[in-house]
C-alpha cells in the first residue's frame, strides 16, 4: 500500500485538437408542408429542438500549445459563472435608477469581457451547459454591430434577467427588489 502511494502519477500535457462532430439533432420549422419543411431546414431555417447522441467523431490533428493558465472543468464553469455574474452587475449599473454607466460604455465593458482570454478559454473548453450558452448567448448580442448600444442593453436583459439563469447561479427569486424595478423591455 505505502508503495503504491510513493509512485508518481504520470505527467499529462494540455492537447488542442479540431474535432469534428456529427450528431443526429430533433429540429424544428414552421411550413405549409413537408416539402416546404424540407426546403427550409436545408436552406437553414428552423430551430434545434432536441439535441442528438452523437454518432461519429473525427480527430483530423492534435497539436500541443502551452497555455499561461491551465483550465480543468471546474476552473471553466468558475469563469463562465463569473463572467455572467459581472455581465449582471454591468447591466444594473446601467438600469434605472442608478443609470450611472452609460449605454456604450456597458456595452464596450460587455464586450471587453467576453473577448477576454480567461472567458474565450473556458468557453473553449467547457461544455454545453446551460450557463455556457447564457455566455454564448451574451457574446453574440454584444458582436451584433448592426443595433444600437440601446438595442443590445435591451436584448441583454432578456438573456441575463431569466428567473432559470438566477436559479442556476443560485440567486434568491426576489433579489431584484434590493436593486429596483425592471428596467424598459421593448
Amino acid at each position: 500500500m505505502a508503495v503504491a502511494a510513493l509512485k508518481q502519477r504520470p505527467v499529462l500535457k494540455t492537447f488542442h485538437a479540431t474535432v469534428n462532430v456529427t450528431r443526429m439533432e430533433q429540429w424544428c420549422v414552421e411550413a405549409q408542408s413537408a416539402e416546404h419543411a424540407r426546403e427550409l431546414l436545408a436552406s437553414g431555417a428552423g430551430y434545434r429542438c432536441e439535441i442528438g447522441e452523437c454518432i461519429n467523431i473525427e480527430v483530423p490533428r492534435v497539436e500541443q500549445q502551452a497555455f499561461a493558465v491551465r483550465f480543468s472543468a471546474m476552473n471553466t464553469r468558475r469563469v463562465i459563472e463569473a463572467a455572467i455574474r459581472a455581465a449582471q452587475d454591468l447591466l444594473w449599473q446601467n438600469a434605472p435608477p442608478m443609470h450611472y454607466v452609460a449605454d456604450d460604455a456597458t456595452v464596450a465593458r460587455l464586450r471587453d469581457l467576453v473577448r477576454s482570454a480567461a472567458v474565450q478559454a473556458a468557453l473553449l473548453q467547457s461544455s454545453d451547459t446551460f450557463l455556457t450558452f447564457v455566455l454564448r448567448a451574451v457574446e453574440v448580442v454584444v458582436a451584433d454591430q448592426s443595433q444600437t448600444d440601446r438595442e443590445m442593453i435591451g436584448r441583454l436583459w432578456d438573456v441575463l434577467d431569466e428567473p432559470h439563469l438566477n436559479q442556476a447561479l443560485g440567486i434568491p427569486q426576489n433579489s431584484r427588489i434590493s436593486y429596483g424595478p425592471y428596467p424598459r423591455r421593448r
